[in-house]
């Protein structure tokens, strides 16, 4: 029940970085969405629900 209460969190958390924070730059003059540094996250918990 943790994992899947985790995982659910993690996708608000994404949602959340992005209306706070839009593009934010990942190196090599490149910008991507803020919940992008929670994808990684995301999709390990999901594997673990």
């Amino acid at each position: 029940m943790i994992y899947l209460a985790t995982y659910i969190l993690t996708i608000f958390a994404a949602n959340w970085a992005i209306t706070q924070f839009g593009l934010v730059p990942v190196g090599f003059g490149l910008l991507a969405p803020a919940g992008v540094y929670f994808a990684g996250l995301a999709f390990t918990l999901r594997d673990l629900v």
